[in-house]
């Protein structure tokens, strides 16, 4: 009978625990005794109430066993995994705090306190925690090193970027074969702007595995900025090719289809990035500029000036790109035969970017050409007493000729300029 009795008891539980339909433990902590004979047996017990998420019963057991033992460091890092699962940050701390004291060599509780600072945006209390392990405890710890440099590049100063690369570089030499560090180190390079080095890196990780969309992305991303645009634009469509046709991957194909002076593919490709952008509420106004200029270059004056009206639109370019959007404005309307608003977007665009000389020709042209002869002087002589003006050797000798000139016609006109 007693065996019988067993049986049914163990096939119930068994139904319970399968079915999901048991009943959590229930228990008073008062008849918790920990001693030497019981102890793993009451941490195993606290380890599976935590995997099935009885925190609290977890939480009573896991106290006990620290009460008995304060120097135990498994029943130490049982108290923090119960509080860290319960969002007890201060518990949580002061047990790993006591898991690192009560055995200093033990490389483990700074892994899993470091994991949980991190975790909670603590970065730089993670890197502290850490820093024992890739120090001195085990240099050549792959987690530690990853962790830490992860950790550095989220803290999102570029001031500390090197160090960031440094463990990076360090955790991929312990792991070759993480292509996750190689796309992290060629990002943070591209970020940089060291292409060479990126271009590199990516290299070495499509070399063990040619597939890696987000490598070859990143290698694509730093040939463009290398001005090695044939190259940009190969890796850009292989990595279409193998599925990658997001925002940013269409986006920059364009643009490089665009520097290489393919005016069409870069057409298509800018259209395409312009309404993916928008689907994802993003108008990003170099987009806009670009595809203006390109329909400029293929002698689309209507479709120009829609897409440079809405790059024009957009809040807050920088005083360069804005520039040339005004200038770009320039065009389109002198190839309408506009003079006067060609005129008008040259001196927007000059006052725009003062720095940019070549703005200040071009609108010196302008008036010339208009026979705005004391304009078109007053604006040759600006050029000329600049200092920029040694950067346009050829544009020097044409200018001194029309200032010349237009003193003389302006002279015999009457219409001396006054300065």
């Amino acid at each position: 009978m007693k065996k019988f009795t067993y049986y049914i008891s163990l096939i119930l539980s068994l139904c319970a625990m399968n079915t999901g339909f048991s009943q959590k433990l229930q228990f008073s902590p008062d008849t918790i005794v920990i001693d030497s004979s019981n102890y793993t047996r009451y941490l195993n017990l606290s380890k599976k109430l935590l995997n099935r998420y009885q925190l609290t019963q977890a939480g009573v057991i896991a106290e006990k066993l620290y009460a008995y033992d304060t120097l135990n460091t498994d029943g130490i890092l049982q108290c923090a995994d119960v509080y860290s699962d319960l969002n007890n940050a201060d518990k949580t701390i002061f047990y790993y705090t006591k898991a690192i004291e009560a055995d200093t060599m033990n490389i483990y509780p700074y892994l899993k306190a470091g994991e949980f600072f991190q975790k909670n945006n603590r970065f730089v209390e993670a890197l502290n925690t850490y820093a024992p392990v890739v120090n001195s405890l085990d240099t050549m710890n792959y987690f530690a090193l990853k962790q830490s440099g992860i950790c550095v590049l989220l803290l999102g100063n570029p001031m500390l970027f090197q160090m960031a690369l440094r463990y990076l570089d360090r955790a991929a030499a312990v792991n070759p074969y993480d292509l996750s560090l190689y796309f992290r180190i060629a990002n943070t390079c591209n970020t940089m702007r060291d292409f060479d080095r990126s271009i590199a890196v990516c290299q070495k990780g499509l070399a063990i595995d040619s597939t890696n969309t987000v490598i070859r992305t990143a290698m694509a991303y730093a040939q463009y900025h290398k001005s090695d645009f044939k190259n940009a634009i190969e890796n850009f469509e292989k990595v279409k090719t193998q599925g990658d046709s997001s925002s940013f991957v269409v986006k920059n194909l364009g643009y490089a289809y665009y520097r290489d002076n393919q005016f069409e593919p870069a057409r298509k490709h800018l259209t395409r990035a312009a309404k993916m952008l928008y689907n994802e509420g993003v108008n990003e106004y170099d987009v806009y500029f670009f595809l203006g200029d390109v329909c400029v270059q293929l002698n689309d004056p209507k479709a120009a000036l829609s897409f440079l009206q809405k790059a024009d639109s957009l809040r807050y370019p920088s005083s360069e790109v804005q520039s040339k959007i005004y200038k770009s404005f320039a065009t389109v309307y002198n190839s309408e035969r506009d003079w006067a608003n060609g005129a008008k977007f040259f001196e927007m665009a000059y006052n725009t970017n003062p720095e940019d000389k070549g703005s200040l020709l071009l609108w010196a042209y302008q008036c010339d050409y208009m026979k705005d002869k004391n304009k078109a002087f007053e604006l040759y002589t600006q050029f000329l007493n600049s200092e920029e003006s040694k950067d346009y050797p050829k544009e020097l000798a044409i200018v001194k000729q029309r200032i010349t000139k237009l003193k003389e016609d302006l002279f015999f006109e009457g219409k001396a300029h006054k300065k």
